[in-house]
């Protein structure tokens, strides 16, 4: 099986960490408000299983802040607001429930890169771990059930039988 597919998210990723610099408070703060990703997606399936590997790019919004507090004000000394080019990587298993809906569990890596303010160096990597209901809208594909599809997940169907050339059968 060979697929795309793309995604946005909003989280709350972040991370803040509270230290003295010389002996003065500081303050080191990194936020991933939202992530896109578009990936390229390959597999085999096994009856109603599929595992997969993934692969694409990504792109998010970051945030990153070194603050030096002195008393009675907050003194900002480096700033980031950005958006973000970067990479994906991951793997994952779909199981077939039916012929219309699936179940899935992945893995991604996310590297945005890094970036070098006045007191560190701030790093934007993520690593997620999602679940997802998906509910296949088959707008040309012809779905049934054929003894080409030997019980597989994904059924390359003959042109005649679908626009797309490609089949969903459920594995009975």
């Amino acid at each position: 099986m060979f697929g795309v597919e793309g995604d946005i998210d909003w989280s709350s990723i972040g991370r803040q960490v509270t230290g003295p610099v010389m002996g003065i408070p500081a303050t080191f703060q990194t936020q991933l408000p939202w992530l896109n990703t578009f990936r390229a997606r390959v597999g085999y399936a096994f009856g109603p299983v599929l595992p997969y590997v993934i692969a694409g790019g990504a792109f998010g919004g970051v945030r990153a802040t070194d603050s030096i507090t002195i008393p009675d004000t907050g003194f900002v000394l480096g700033g980031l607001s950005d958006v973000r080019l970067g990479w994906t990587a991951g793997a994952g298993l779909e199981y077939a429930l039916n012929q219309s809906l699936s179940v899935k569990a992945e893995y991604l890596s996310v590297d945005l890169g890094s970036d070098i303010l006045v007191l560190d160096d701030v790093t934007f990597r993520a690593h997620l771990i999602r679940g997802a209901i998906n509910w296949r809208l088959l707008n040309r594909a012809r779905l049934c059930r054929c003894p080409q599809a030997n019980g597989k997940f994904w059924h390359r169907a003959p042109a005649d039988q679908s626009p797309s050339g490609l089949l969903l059968s459920s594995g009975s």
